[in-house]
């Protein structure tokens, strides 16, 4: 799911009784209009969105749009952590590489 799509499933399911979610909230980036536009009818044919008839009001489809956002969000996570494990195995390789020099050199020049 492209980012577009999954900020646009999050602010219609953080849409109030008070405060829905509508099509023209999104409109407010000039150049990307039309994106936005072809990425709501996505979620529409997708069956993930529905839009209130005769008004521009967006309403997140139970089950299906619901699962397909936690789903999302669970994948987004998983590979936060991914990266987070990534980066951190590589920092202590990369630092365990340092000393391992500094060792050498030290090694060599005093011994």
């Amino acid at each position: 799911m492209t980012n577009i799509k999954y900020n646009i499933l999050l602010h219609v399911r953080n849409g109030t009784v008070l405060n829905p979610a509508r099509r023209r909230d999104f409109y407010h980036r000039i150049g990307r209009v039309n994106e936005y536009h072809h990425c709501i009818n996505e979620l529409i044919a997708q069956g993930l969105l529905e839009e209130v008839p005769g008004d521009d009001i967006l309403t997140i489809k139970f089950p299906k749009g619901l699962d397909a956002l936690e789903q999302e969000q669970e994948r987004r996570e998983r590979e936060h952590l991914e990266h987070t494990r990534y980066w951190i195995t590589t920092a202590i390789a990369a630092f365990s590489l340092i000393i391992s020099f500094v060792s050498v050199l030290i090694h060599f020049l005093c011994g």
